[in-house]
């Protein structure tokens, strides 16, 4: 079912603030990023993996709490895949929201998506 969403995404050098449709089922969550490469969200409620793509890159983040994770990031037009270590330092899912506080390669990031 198509809901609207609240996405945010922060870190040391942006603030994102969006809304846009999305598909909210008991598995997943996706939707197409407010940006000009009509990037594609999912957000998967079982395992808590992050996965984005578009015509230029795929990237795959998967968050355990309190655990050292490697995401992927592959690069299509160089056909290169770089692994990025992923600390998780919390995940607070609610009965219309969800918020992951983690860092890559030590820099921090915030990313929330809640439901309207």
């Amino acid at each position: 079912m198509h809901k609207d969403l609240l996405i945010k995404v922060i870190n040391s050098e942006q603030n994102t603030e969006y809304t846009t449709k999305g598909v909210v089922t008991d598995k997943e969550i996706k939707y197409v990023e407010n940006d000009e490469l009509n990037t594609i969200a999912k957000f998967n409620l079982i395992n808590n993996t992050l996965t984005r793509k578009n015509n230029n890159l795929r990237l795959r983040y998967p968050f355990v709490l309190d655990k050292e994770t490697l995401g992927e990031v592959e690069i299509k037009e160089l056909n290169k895949k770089i692994k990025v270590k992923i600390k998780t330092k919390k995940i607070e899912k609610k009965e219309r929201s969800i918020r992951i506080e983690f860092s890559v390669e030590k820099e921090d990031f915030i990313y929330y998506i809640e439901e309207k």
